[in-house]
């Protein structure tokens, strides 16, 4: 039995959040992998990359909440991490 899910939210409701969770993922993963190829391309040019590195940086953070919180939907969904 799945478990309850919380703020009285319903089933499809809840997918539907679960889906939008799971786009921003797929989107960050994208950000980050250009975000990385245009570091090591100005690393490869002898140019400064200390503002590409800390912006980076602060993708993969976000990307870690959004996983956290796509996990958190997907386990209060179907009891289980996605």
């Amino acid at each position: 039995m799945p478990p309850p899910l919380l703020c009285g939210m319903d089933r499809a409701a809840m997918q539907e959040r679960l889906m939008q969770a799971e786009a921003r993922v797929i989107e960050g993963n994208r950000g980050i992998a250009l975000q990385r190829k245009l570091v090591r391309t100005l690393e490869a040019d002898g140019l400064p990359s200390a503002g590409a590195k800390r912006l980076l940086a602060q993708y993969e953070e976000s990307q870690a909440a959004s996983i956290a919180e796509r996990d958190r939907l997907a386990k209060e969904l179907f009891g289980r991490e996605n």
